[in-house]
């Protein structure tokens, strides 16, 4: 699903990614992904209109090392202090881990 989101992002179908995200929040509330699916979710509220940035700049808040933090960035027009650009490591609670019995990427 997060994978199928992603595709609908890239070509430019916000809404259908929405549902996708959506459907994955009902089926894996607190899955491995839901950082992941937070990042897509402020994404697609930013390349909708009326574009909504409060989820973008709440997730760079809560997720400064996110790998998904400058595509957000750029999509959603933040400006993001230097300070705090991704720099690689995760940041607490944000390990990789493997999926749950039935989540796939």
């Amino acid at each position: 699903m997060i994978s199928f989101a992603k595709g609908e992002l890239d070509a430019r179908r916000p809404d259908r990614a929405r549902a996708w995200l959506n459907e994955h929040a009902e089926r894996f509330p607190h899955g491995v992904f839901v950082v992941e699916r937070e990042a897509l979710l402020a994404l697609s509220s930013c390349e909708q209109e009326p574009r909504n940035v409060s989820l973008a700049e709440r997730f760079a808040l809560q997720h400064p090392n996110s790998p998904l933090l400058e595509r957000l960035a750029r999509a959603c027009r933040l400006n993001l202090d230097p300070s705090k650009s991704p720099n690689g490591s995760a940041a607490p609670g944000e390990r990789m881990a493997e999926p749950s019995a039935g989540e796939k990427r």
